[in-house]
């Protein structure tokens, strides 16, 4: 009687253990499956491509015999997103770009051709500044400057912002030049250039004789579209003459 009830007791437990079991197997499988019928997800870091080294591989969602395989062993079948790997050979068996290969690919950056050098342009621009102020243009030397400058005049006044009213030097009778520009020196930091000369020369006034002058010069320049403009205009008397 006791044995009997002793052998009922094991029975149980070993039904228990084995229910036990067989639900830690299902409760598995259930996992697995349900992670097999979700979409694939973004690879994580560790999946990295052999191919192209990017952390691009997801599961391939095959049939069912390998969907059951990938359930039971946890070991899914991976492609690439970016490439057609496993298609492609490894990427040890790729030769690597080297330092120099990557100089070869990349283009180096335009090169600004131009007929005359930087230097050689600013001159003829105050060359040509200088012309239109002796024939009279005031129309054509204004664009000779910025749409905003300022100027140092010779009168000793204060600095003057955007002082020339074009269109009423224009209209208006005014001083005329006879100026030669002498040591014109030309300094230049990338868009921005500095010249420097001596003007000598006659002024001559409506209702007066001509005055012989000689001063210094200064002249700020900045490349716009191209084309050097004046910024800044610095005069101030020169003594002795030159």
């Amino acid at each position: 009687m006791i044995l009997w009830h002793d052998l009922n007791f094991w029975t149980a437990v070993g039904q228990i253990g084995m229910g036990v079991m067989v639900g830690m197997l299902l409760g598995a499988v259930i996992r697995r499956a349900a992670r097999m019928a979700q979409p694939p997800v973004i690879p994580s870091k560790d999946r990295m491509c052999p191919a192209c080294g990017a952390p691009s591989l997801r599961r391939i969602r095959g049939g069912s015999p390998r969907r059951l395989f990938g359930v039971l062993t946890g070991r899914w079948a991976y492609s690439c997103v970016r490439c057609d790997w496993p298609a492609t050979p490894r990427r040890a068996d790729r030769k690597r770009p080297t330092i120099v290969d990557a100089e070869r690919v990349i283009a180096p950056e335009p090169v600004r051709l131009a007929t005359k050098d930087d230097a050689t342009q600013v001159k003829d621009a105050v060359f040509q500044y200088l012309a239109l102020l002796n024939a009279g243009d005031v129309a054509a030397r204004a664009n000779c400057y910025l749409s905003e400058f300022t100027s140092f005049d010779a009168d000793g006044r204060p600095l003057k912002s955007n002082g020339v009213d074009w269109r009423a030097a224009a209209s208006a009778p005014g001083q005329t030049f006879d100026l030669r520009c002498r040591d014109l020196r030309v300094y230049i930091n990338k868009d921005t250039a500095i010249a420097t000369a001596y003007l000598v020369g006659t002024v001559a006034t409506p209702h007066g004789p001509a005055t012989r002058v000689s001063g210094r010069s200064s002249w700020v320049h900045l490349r716009q579209n191209g084309e050097w403009k004046i910024a800044h205009t610095h005069l101030s008397p020169l003594s002795p003459e030159v």
